[in-house]
């Protein structure tokens, strides 16, 4: 049972200043910190990291994937491949926009990858949806599938004007994911496709063959790599199908909305809305998302004594120098930013509000805790 917190003012005013922040750890950022704490320690388990590393030395090119906040897209665990190896950014709908704080972001990664490690890179541009119920698609597009297919390939000529035509280093690969059965569905060359859910076979052969007539320019690196991807998927759809599993749930449940970044661990369906900062428009998301959540509360979807909890995070990768003290003030300054625009835009919302900021290493995943206001 979810303890509740005092009561913020339910009346909205302009320019009002967030109220003094809590010091009080609710039971729903405590069962935040224990998952955190539970994924975090696999992340760095010996196992993981031996898998993590071997599996770098036998497939080098780095893999980014741009993908809705759903937690049921977690392509580790469809493509069977270590945590840590397919690099995450996660927004509400799988919105970015190249020319945002997303472009830096992305920069910045694959910069690491090539010049310091030399690495090419795979950037998989996904969009998703279910087979079986519409409504179990994505409602960031209103579970318009050919919407949200058509996006993606605006996003594809978007990477190609920043990192290039020619494929030698950067690859941006479009990616239709079904969600009831973890399928992936590559688009390539002519509109050719490649749903990994009708391949009958798992060999390396036939899947290099397949895919290199979606992908003719792919350099050998790159498509080794893929090709992991696709065997993984394929062993992964043939376990869902002898267990028979059934389609996940898709009631929206959210009462968690996560601003910032930091969140790659992160994956029960539908219990977190992820706003990352992916546009120039950070306000909009937010407030979208708090009215999502307020409608879950409404409509019974999760209990009013459970409220809701909006937390802020930002990863750094050094704890010496200035930089883990940097991205604790960034994350105040989010926290600041997203308690405004909720006060403003969704004041009813305030009674049921629980806060918790933080920071996470990219070494570790852990989620360490702070005060989420400036003192």
């Amino acid at each position: 049972m979810h303890m509740a917190l005092s009561k913020r003012t339910t009346k909205a005013k302009t320019k009002k200043a967030p109220a003094k922040a809590r010091t009080k750890t609710s039971d729903i950022f405590r069962e935040f910190l224990e998952h955190n704490e539970a994924k975090s320690a696999e992340f760095v388990s010996s196992e993981q990291t031996l898998w993590r590393d071997q599996y770098k030395v036998k497939y080098p090119a780095e893999i980014v994937a741009m993908k809705c906040m759903d937690g049921r897209l977690n392509m580790s665990i469809m493509t069977q491949t270590p945590v840590g190896i397919i690099q995450p950014y996660r927004n509400l709908g799988g919105v970015f926009d190249i020319g945002s704080h997303f472009g830096e972001v992305l920069g910045d990664r694959i910069n690491r990858a090539t010049k310091v490690n030399g690495n090419d890179v795979l950037v998989l541009v996904t969009y998703h949806w279910s087979k079986g119920t519409k409504e179990c698609g994505c409602k960031g597009f209103g579970y318009d599938v050919d919407a949200a297919c058509a996006y993606v390939s605006e996003s594809l000529l978007d990477l190609e004007d920043v990192f290039g035509k020619d494929h030698h280093v950067i690859y941006p690969v479009k990616v239709g994911i079904e969600t009831d059965e973890d399928t992936l569905v590559f688009h390539g060359a002519g509109g050719k496709k490649l749903d990994m859910s009708e391949m009958a076979s798992d060999s390396r052969d036939i899947l290099r063959a397949a895919l290199a007539e979606l992908y003719p320019d792919m350099n050998e690196n790159m498509m080794k790599s893929l090709v992991k991807l696709c065997v993984g998927n394929i062993r992964h759809i043939a376990e869902i199908r002898k267990t028979k599993r059934s389609p996940i749930d898709l009631d929206h449940k959210e009462n968690i909305l996560a601003v910032g970044r930091g969140f790659d661990w992160f994956h029960l369906p539908n219990r977190m809305l992820i706003v990352g900062p992916y546009s120039l428009d950070l306000k909009k998301p937010i407030v979208t998302a708090g009215k999502i959540i307020l409608s879950n509360i409404k409509e019974g979807r999760i209990p009013k004594k459970d409220g809701f909890l909006l937390v802020t995070s930002t990863p750094y990768r050094n704890e010496a120098g200035f930089e883990r003290q940097r991205v604790v003030k960034k994350s105040q300054s989010l926290m600041e930013f997203a308690l405004a625009a909720l006060e403003e835009e969704v004041p009813e919302l305030m009674e049921y509000l629980h806060i918790g900021a933080g920071v996470v290493s990219e070494r570790t995943r852990y989620f360490t805790k702070v005060d989420p206001r400036r003192k």
